[in-house]
């Protein structure tokens, strides 16, 4: 039984990240737009609501990691205390 082929490679793409946020965008809304979807642009309200639930959520993130470093130094403290 013959072996079968493999793809050939794809090139590589840019990374959307590279991408200016501008051109997102307008991607993002000719994509929605040519599936019918009504692409709103978002109001001040809306990335206010949105600025501050990613805040709030960073916050959690930043408290968990203080409380897991705070636990590591202990057990650190421990370790080398029963060294000593």
């Amino acid at each position: 039984m013959p072996k079968a082929k493999k793809a050939p490679a794809r090139p590589a793409r840019h990374p959307v990240s590279s991408l200016p946020p501008e051109v997102l965008e307008q991607a993002a809304q000719g994509w929605l737009q040519s599936h019918g979807i009504a692409a709103t642009a978002p109001t001040e309200k809306r990335k206010e609501i949105a600025f501050s639930q990613l805040s709030e959520s960073l916050d959690k993130v930043l408290q968990q990691l203080q409380a897991e470093l705070n636990e590591l130094r202990s057990r650190v403290a421990r370790l080398e205390s029963k060294k000593s």
